[in-house]
């Protein structure tokens, strides 16, 4: 019941997030010097972490109701990547 509680609160969080960085993004592209090509790399890492998140609260929210250790074992390895574009996120 927690992990269903925890899992749906998240989604909320991935979404809010997902607006506060493309906002964010938004920002450092009209009033701070940016390289060339990197916003669109930026937006595209951001855009497959959207997906990346989605899916893993997805597969999370399945493999809770239905005890599938599959699918809970697909949340853990797509979290994975999730982290690795929260650190690139963070750093940049």
């Amino acid at each position: 019941m927690l992990l269903q509680t925890l899992l749906y609160f998240d989604w909320f969080y991935t979404v809010m997030l997902f607006f506060a960085t493309f906002s964010l993004n938004m920002f450092k592209l009209y009033a701070l010097p940016y390289p060339q090509g990197y916003f669109s790399i930026e937006i595209l890492i951001l855009f497959i972490y959207l997906g990346l998140a989605l899916s893993r609260i997805h597969y999370g929210m399945i493999g809770n109701r239905i005890e599938s250790g599959k699918h809970i074992m697909l949340m853990i390895f797509v979290s994975i990547f999730c982290v690795f574009c929260n650190g690139y996120f963070i750093a940049s």
